[in-house]
């Protein structure tokens, strides 16, 4: 098994503020200043051909889901939550 260059716990922390106000606790992706939540990973393609790309495959996309039927599409309200739980039961 081979580890990977730079190790999880060898990494520094994010360190990016967070909504709470703290700084971020996760790990930096390697060679990157931050963590996966907070920019550390692809931003997309850069290239006009990786542009293009993106483009035609959300276009198929949207074309396959605007053929399916209203019936099949699922949508669910924003607000819908998980029932509530009774105490003491």
């Amino acid at each position: 098994m081979m580890r990977s260059p730079t190790r999880r716990k060898d990494r520094p922390r994010c360190g990016a503020k967070t909504r709470a106000g703290g700084a971020c606790l996760v790990r930096a992706e390697p060679g990157k200043a931050r963590c996966r939540f907070h920019g550390g990973l692809s931003t997309g393609p850069k290239t006009e051909a990786g542009r293009a790309r993106i483009a035609e495959a959300q276009r198929e996309r949207w074309r396959a889901y605007r053929e399916q039927p209203d019936r099949q599409r699922v949508s669910r309200p924003i607000h819908a939550r998980a029932p509530a739980r009774v105490m003491g039961s």
